[in-house]
């Protein structure tokens, strides 16, 4: 599982990395993931091809959007400050 901001609205395949045990397997991961709008649960697929060409395994991320923060304008004008 993965946290992100809610000011984060993609996550790009370069910014993940999957290294397979097996150097002769191939990783290929999702292109991108466009974070949906609300936060929540976002998926980023992986699936890794044993060096046969056949099998396959298949691994997710989960992907969960933190939620937006809102200042108080009570705490955040300066005049309350005084």
């Amino acid at each position: 599982m993965i946290n992100v901001p809610y000011n984060k609205k993609s996550l790009l395949a370069s910014e993940v990395t999957a290294i397979p045990e097996d150097e002769k397997a191939t990783v290929q991961k999702t292109s991108g993931l466009v974070l949906s709008g609300n936060p929540g649960k976002n998926i980023f697929t992986i699936l890794v091809t044993a060096r046969d060409g056949f099998t396959t395994s298949q691994y997710t991320i989960e992907v969960i959007r933190e939620g937006k923060i809102e200042l108080s304008r009570k705490y955040s004008d300066r005049k309350h400050l005084r």
